[in-house]
């Protein structure tokens, strides 16, 4: 399983600012703790939810194999 993420990390594998991931997030009703790092279960279901991030060559983030 993936490591624990902050918040500017994971809103920069989108390509979006922490305050887009923010609202995206709010949108969603998804919530995370306050000022921690993110939990490779809750980045999962962020990931679940907006989808993969694409790095800059194009290729996924994450392989199929580690969605499980």
């Amino acid at each position: 399983m993936s490591k624990a993420k902050t918040r500017q990390e994971v809103a920069t594998e989108y390509g979006i600012c922490t305050k887009t991931l923010r609202r995206w997030l709010k949108k969603s009703n998804i919530t995370l703790p306050s000022r921690d790092l993110i939990s490779p279960k809750m980045i999962q279901e962020i990931y679940n939810r907006f989808g993969c991030p694409i790095m800059s060559d194009g290729d996924p983030l994450m392989s199929n194999n580690s969605l499980g």
